[in-house]
């Protein structure tokens, strides 16, 4: 699981503290059926920089960084670099600006804008695009873990339901995933090992949600 390693994206907690739950198809429907959030559509894999390592030391969940001053030549250049990384890999920066209306244009450093609606009436709302972070996170690791189980992936679709409180704050009190995979020497139990090991371990987005926020999903192998 190197590959998955780098990304070290779980909580150590993460087991404990989440509700998660595998789920036949009939309790899927149900999810599907429940509340009027709509869900966000998801295919294909998302590339995960491998800078999203960190050290940090599991007996505090704290990390530091190195500074170094008073440096000179080659070698001080090496490890601003390092220190710079290292930075780089225990933060995430955005910038968003409003376009009008309720729609505004966000992105990555470097990165091309996306634009999202408040309204939901011309782009994804800010609350279907926390689903759109989940499943692509969880799509990552899903395709990295197939894929060294030498599984040839032809397809990978993930469809969504969160279900959110009737009053404000309309937070998300549960999350099913719909899990739809076909490729070669793909089977129930080794598709469901991968969902397992992102949604407990890995899944940096999943393990940044609230821990009393139910968590559910299902697999299709086709």
């Amino acid at each position: 699981m190197s590959g998955i390693s780098k990304r070290c994206g779980g909580s150590p907690t993460m087991k404990r503290l989440r509700r998660r739950t595998s789920e036949p198809a009939s309790a899927w429907q149900a999810a599907m059926d429940a509340g009027p959030t709509r869900g966000a559509l998801i295919f294909g894999s998302i590339r995960y920089s491998a800078l999203n390592c960190t050290t940090a030391r599991r007996s505090t969940g704290s990390s530091s960084i190195t500074a170094w001053t008073g440096c000179a030549g080659t070698a001080c250049s090496s490890d601003s670099r390092r220190d710079e990384a290292t930075r780089m890999a225990r933060t995430a920066e955005v910038t968003t600006r409003w376009v009008g209306k309720l729609q505004f244009e966000g992105s990555g450093t470097g990165r091309p804008p996306i634009l999202v609606d408040g309204d939901s009436t011309t782009a994804t709302s800010p609350v279907e695009l926390l689903l759109v972070a989940a499943a692509t996170c969880t799509a990552s690791d899903v395709v990295i873990i197939l894929q060294k189980q030498r599984i040839a992936l032809e397809s990978l679709e993930i469809t969504m339901r969160g279900t959110r409180r009737e009053t404000e704050p309309r937070r998300y009190t549960a999350i099913a995933f719909h899990f739809a995979v076909r490729g070669e020497g793909a089977d129930d139990v080794k598709v469901r090992r991968a969902v397992d090991l992102s949604l407990e371990k890995y899944c940096s987005v999943v393990a940044s949600l609230a821990p009393d926020i139910a968590i559910s999903y299902d697999v299709a192998i086709a």
